[in-house]
């Protein structure tokens, strides 16, 4: 396309070189030197122009499969000091990510179908080959994709540092405790994640933070009293009067956990006709809110046989500090409200992990860094996890 006065310049300077042949243009050899010059000069522009759109892979017709000229990309960076994206559309050259940049977090848009997942398995099979640990949250439970990744760690020599967890198939499924490990106040955040957040009721947040308070004062006691503990047992303690009063017996008496307790039940307790006092379930119930029903739900089923473990394969603290592999199955069409507080029940622990990797030396931490590669984050993320996105670089 011709257009500009750079354009038009040209195509007089070319104009004047077509006047040069005229017969009086030989009595003034100056002036035909100088149309001759102009024409060249105007040539030269015409060409130079054309070749550089010739050359030009950037399509401004097509509305699809355009390419779009690229940035120059970082200094190449392959192997254990960082990861491959892939390469540019319009010169060949390779993109990659410093172990410090990409701890910086990555995030990937696009429509259903363009490639997200993929390129998220590409990441992962670099962090498999370099030796560096990852976990993989896949919520369209794509089999071929553990499958091939299973079998790529397998060829690196690193079939034992491979999990799954799939409450879908318990038989194939590594198991898992994420309210064991920690300190009371951290678990009682875990399971109170999967309650719907209630910045915007003043009521819900009371009932919120009653049953924070009360899950601490249980877990609390649990870990006084040296025992291992699971989800149906939580379930039992919301349900059975006696277990809570055998759990008060269990604590010793002069710890601060077993007073904390003490006083917790002593709030339902309500007088008998012919005894002591007995715990009031309906009330106790009414203060964790709907967290009990949320436990059942990591109780029962196939979800039971994988969480109700009290010496669990899955500690997600030991994958990222040891550099493990941990692929992750969330049975969104079989069972949507499960599967959804799984994926919080992962995010609320990997905040944990996170937490307890910052205290430890720098020598001590992963390195290559730990890929978290969270595939629909959107439909299982909850308030709160741009902490988790602070503090993970």
């Amino acid at each position: 396309m011709l257009a500009g006065r750079y354009d038009a310049t040209a195509m007089l300077s070319v104009a004047g070189g077509l006047a040069a042949t005229f017969p009086w243009m030989a009595q003034n050899p100056t002036m035909a030197l100088g149309a001759m010059l102009a024409t060249a000069g105007g040539a030269s522009w015409l060409t130079f122009k054309q070749l550089v759109e010739y050359t030009d892979p950037t399509d401004l017709k097509s509305r699809e499969d355009f390419i779009i000229k690229s940035d120059e990309p970082f200094p190449n960076c392959m192997g254990a000091e960082g990861i491959r994206l892939g390469y540019t559309k319009d010169l060949n050259l390779a993109v990659d990510l410093s172990n410090d940049i990409a701890s910086r977090h990555i995030c990937i848009t696009g429509q259903s179908g363009v490639g997200k997942t993929v390129l998220g398995e590409y990441l992962l099979e670099q962090q498999t080959v370099r030796g560096g640990g990852w976990l993989f949250v896949d919520a369209k439970l794509d089999f071929d994709t553990r499958n091939r990744l299973a079998y790529l760690a397998a060829q690196c020599g690193r079939a034992d540092d491979f999990y799954v967890l799939n409450p879908g198939e318990p038989d194939n499924s590594n198991t898992y405790n994420p309210i064991l490990d920690g300190s009371g106040e951290e678990v009682a955040s875990r399971l109170l994640n999967l309650i719907p957040s209630t910045d915007n009721n003043p009521g819900a947040d009371h009932y919120k933070q009653t049953a924070n308070q009360a899950l601490m004062c249980l877990v609390n006691v649990l870990k006084q009293a040296n025992r291992r503990y699971h989800f149906e047992d939580l379930t039992v303690l919301l349900q059975s009067p006696r277990a809570m009063e055998d759990l008060a017996r269990l604590a010793d008496p002069n710890s601060g956990e077993a007073r904390a307790f003490a006083v917790f039940i002593d709030q339902y307790r309500v007088p008998t006709k012919d005894g002591p006092s007995q715990i009031d379930m309906k009330k106790v119930k009414d203060a964790f809110g709907g967290i009990a029903g949320r436990m059942a739900l990591f109780s029962q089923g196939n979800f039971g046989k994988i969480f109700n473990s009290l010496t669990p394969e899955i500690n997600l603290y030991d994958i990222i500090r040891d550099g493990k592999m941990l692929y992750v199955m969330l049975p969104t069409m079989a069972s949507d409200n499960a599967a959804l507080n799984l994926g919080k029940m992962i995010i609320s622990d990997l905040r944990s992990a996170v937490a307890k990797i910052q205290g430890l030396p720098e020598h001590k931490r992963p390195n290559p860094c730990f890929l978290a590669f969270l595939d629909e984050m959107g439909s299982y993320v909850m308030p709160g996890v741009a902490r988790l996105f602070d503090q993970a670089r």
